[in-house]
């Protein structure tokens, strides 16, 4: 299986926060749209970070499949209105949750919470993890099509977003707190009131897959003191914002009548564009539904009198076990944490789990022997945002390093996310191993203005701390230089 031209998603995360999403790709995913991600998706857990793996072609073949059904109008709706109603069905189970004291239950009561909110978290994520397809089989329908046009220039345009990201919205929504402090002070009771509701919507945006956080109303408000001495321009923000995505627009539209694409090909553009909006409207959901994961866990923890650092390591089954009164063994899901290999397949909701040993020779079955990078001074990717820089390298693979990262810096990841988003806005560039054109850096790097190359596979393997390069992202290429 060395051959392969995997897809890879790989960054730090813990079992217990991936696993669902994960296994939601293959079998349940199929269930809802007929295809899914792959035959076979593979998580390599090792130190604290994990390479979740498919067959990228099979990915690309499958998303091509599904087009025209989401190209359809009609057809289109009804996807859309069934992603909502899940949504809505799982945001509702939040707010149940929210009303209880899970210590409260008995280990029955707590055990069926429990399988209700496991239940319609992977219905959800199976219904939304069609955004993948959509994207990487779109973006190859893309691509080809401009290379026969010899206008492959235009690609970064066609697959920019034209609606605001779910960051973006944040900050709209903290600046219009901001901009009333400037005028009543930070105390008048209608600030205080807006600041408490803008804790509830938020409170997870430093979330990520290896732990949680809950923000306070205490951290938004020192956020809201920093820019009001900052004398940032909230108006100015809300207005770039929008001229830059009516600009973007405008050139999509031109783009597209000069190049006079067809419908379909026109159609499978604007598909992307509303995909940038609901993956990263589904990264909020996600986000939130970290925080239950996390609360359930810290509870088993509790109550049964295992270390939380190990149980986050258990997979959902085990978990189950555990409140069943089936004895499990502690022991194999410490070494979960340590190695494992889980596979997962697309006609059931089965999997294969090695530990130890038996993780390492599986994953060098499938993976082949690590290579070197020593010699390696020039890396290839894809252009995500156009721009040529030069600068030092801040190799961040968690967010919880993000307070390393210094101004003018070219921040190097192997993909990001939306607890990254306070790094990137000091980096004068971004590289990322991973990601296709809906990809969370793809998506922020056009929103900051700023290069971005994804995909280059190797970057984090290449390179390290301090490391001078410089990004032409136009070719989608970074160049290791000498120290000046």
């Amino acid at each position: 299986m060395k051959h392969v031209n995997w897809w890879v998603w790989e960054r730090s995360a813990t079992i217990h926060l991936t696993h669902t999403a994960a296994s939601s790709a293959d079998f349940p995913l199929k269930q809802f749209h007929k295809e899914c991600y792959g035959k076979n998706i593979y998580g390599f857990f090792k130190n604290g970070m994990v390479r979740w793996i498919c067959d990228l072609d099979g990915l690309i073949l499958n998303g091509k499949k599904i087009l025209p059904d989401f190209i359809d109008p009609l057809s289109y709706k009804k996807k859309l209105s069934k992603w909502k109603e899940l949504t809505l069905n799982l945001e509702k189970t939040y707010s149940e949750i929210d009303k209880i004291d899970l210590s409260k239950l008995s280990d029955k009561e707590l055990l069926d919470l429990y399988i209700k909110f496991d239940k319609d978290y992977i219905n959800w994520w199976g219904y939304t993890q069609v955004a993948e397809l959509i994207s990487y089989g779109g973006e190859d329908i893309l691509k080809k099509e401009l290379e026969k046009k010899n206008a492959m220039e235009y690609f970064t345009t066609l697959v920019t977003p034209t609606q605001k990201s779910y960051t973006n919205k944040e900050e709209e929504d903290l600046f219009e707190i901001v901009k009333l402090a400037k005028e009543k002070g930070i105390n008048d009771l209608k600030v205080v009131d807006m600041i408490k509701k803008y804790t509830l919507n938020y409170f997870w945006i430093h979330n990520n897959f290896y732990d949680t956080i809950n923000l306070d109303e205490a951290f938004f408000k020192k956020m809201i003191k920093q820019h009001l001495d900052e004398g940032t321009d909230v108006v100015a923000f809300k207005e770039n914002n929008e001229k830059r995505l009516k600009k973007i627009r405008i050139e999509k539209k031109d783009i597209i009548k000069s190049l006079d694409l067809s419908e379909d090909v026109s159609s499978i553009i604007w598909l992307i564009d509303d995909f940038c909006r609901l993956q990263d409207e589904r990264k909020a959901v996600n986000m939130k539904g970290n925080f239950y994961v996390d609360n359930f866990c810290k509870e088993f923890s509790r109550r049964k009198k295992i270390s939380y650092t190990i149980l986050r390591w258990a997979v959902p089954d085990q978990i189950k076990d555990l409140l069943d009164g089936v004895e499990v063994d502690v022991d194999l899901i410490k070494k979960q944490g340590e190695h494992c290999v889980i596979i997962f397949n697309d006609h059931n909701l089965e999997y294969e789990i090695y530990v130890g040993k038996d993780a390492s020779e599986k994953e060098e079955e499938l993976l082949g022997k690590p290579i070197a990078f020593d010699e390696i001074t020039e890396i290839e990717g894809m252009c995500a945002n156009t721009g040529r820089v030069k600068g030092k390298v801040r190799k961040l693979l968690t967010p919880r390093d993000i307070n390393k990262m210094e101004d003018g810096e070219i921040l190097v990841s192997t993909m990001t996310s939306p607890d990254f988003v306070p790094a990137m806005k000091k980096a004068s560039a971004i590289v990322t191993d991973e990601g296709g054109i809906t990809c969370h850096a793809a998506v922020i790097s056009r929103e900051l203005g700023i290069p971005c190359v994804i995909g280059t596979k190797i970057a984090t393997k290449v390179l390290k701390d301090g490391d001078l390069i410089e990004i032409k992202a136009n070719h989608g290429l970074i160049f290791l230089l000498d120290e000046e």
